[in-house]
């Protein structure tokens, strides 16, 4: 079952590829490029392939989102952060009051966070569980709560 999802995401990944603008890490645009910046081999090409395909679509790629553009302005990180949210809610719910997984890491890393930050990341997100996944805004309350940590104040560069 694993062998048939690798070769079927890769089968993707690879579909997608045409609809990707390459740059000179081969990764194309997009959150995937993001995720997998500087990264190198097949595999994780593929990967951020996929990511583009699911997260982005072409919408986000020819709109300038997704690192597509040289202008990355906040406006167009806080309109992918939003669409990341809106798209993912209930398994980034989860994975906020759990305090781990790959939802959350994925939002860690929209949010320009550190590797290092991580686990801070995730332990407020799970602390503060109630009133992030009851906010009518959960973006700006996640935001919020980052700018009030100085450690991830200092760690996570796309709050602002």
């Amino acid at each position: 079952m694993m062998k048939k999802m690798a070769v079927i995401s890769m089968v993707f990944g690879l579909a997608l590829a045409g609809n990707a603008m390459a740059t000179a890490d081969g990764a194309g645009c997009g959150v995937g490029q993001q995720l997998f910046k500087g990264k190198t081999g097949l595999v994780n090409h593929v990967l951020a392939f996929s990511v583009n395909g699911t997260f982005s679509g072409t919408s986000s790629i020819t709109s300038g989102t997704s690192g597509c553009h040289a202008n990355d302005s906040t406006l167009m990180r806080e309109k992918e952060q939003r669409e990341f949210i809106s798209l993912n809610q209930d398994n980034l719910s989860l994975d906020m009051a759990q305090g781990r997984g790959e939802y959350l890491s994925t939002l860690t890393g929209l949010m320009g966070c550190s590797v290092e930050a991580q686990g801070d990341f995730a332990r407020m997100t799970q602390s503060k569980y109630a009133e992030l996944a009851g906010s009518s805004d959960m973006l700006n309350a996640i935001k919020s709560e980052l700018a009030a940590d100085p450690k991830l104040a200092k760690a996570c560069s796309r709050i602002s």
